[in-house]
């Protein structure tokens, strides 16, 4: 997860509630985006366009994370549609994925709303558990375009990119690690904290 975008007392409330699921982390129960955006802000009104960006952004993570925290779940993933998806992915020398849950009805929506990812991403552990680690966006070039976007689909301020091999036919993606701090960036396809080995 990027440190940079933070300072003062936000980052400690902030770092508390991405490496626990919020119903377990008494920070993050008592956090709002509104006390995030205050206790960072320290009432400076310095650099006001770039901190607003980040703001944004962490409240969008603050949602993400709120929407998703059932999920390190996996049998309430599982109720609410999400099924296994593939082996545990990873790219050696560079990091890994680990494995996916995937919602068949969501992909299949050609839509994208940032409360409901497509994907769930659950890193391997050493006792051999899965830890809900990062969530992924996907949708389907061709019926995304087919539905009147010009550009490709963007949350959190970036632009998804394209994977042409995976799957059937070629699709836009976007990997948020939300539970689990990725070194590369938080919306980074592979994080090197992550092996499938």
């Amino acid at each position: 997860m990027r440190l940079y975008y933070l300072a003062g007392m936000g980052v400690a409330a902030v770092l508390l509630a991405c490496e626990a699921p919020a119903s377990d982390n008494p920070v993050a129960n008592g956090l709002t985006p509104a006390a995030v955006t205050a206790s960072s802000h320290g009432g400076h009104d310095h650099d006001m366009e770039h901190e607003r960006g980040h703001f944004a952004t962490e409240r969008e993570l603050f949602r993400l994370r709120r929407d998703t925290d059932q999920f390190h779940s996996i049998p309430r993933a599982e109720r609410a549609g999400y099924a296994a998806f593939g082996p545990c992915f990873d790219n050696p020398g560079v990091g890994g994925m680990g494995y996916h849950w995937a919602n068949q009805a969501l992909i299949g929506d050609s839509a994208i709303d940032v409360r409901k990812p497509e994907l769930l991403v659950y890193r391997p552990t050493p006792d051999g558990g899965r830890q809900l680690a990062a969530v992924e966006y996907i949708v389907f070039v061709d019926e995304w375009h087919a539905k009147g976007h010009v550009n490709p689909p963007k949350l959190f301020g970036l632009e998804f990119h394209i994977n042409p091999t995976l799957l059937e036919k070629p699709f836009y993606l976007l990997h948020v690690w939300a539970w689990y701090p990725n070194p590369s960036g938080t919306f980074m396809d592979w994080n090197p904290r992550v092996s499938c080995s």
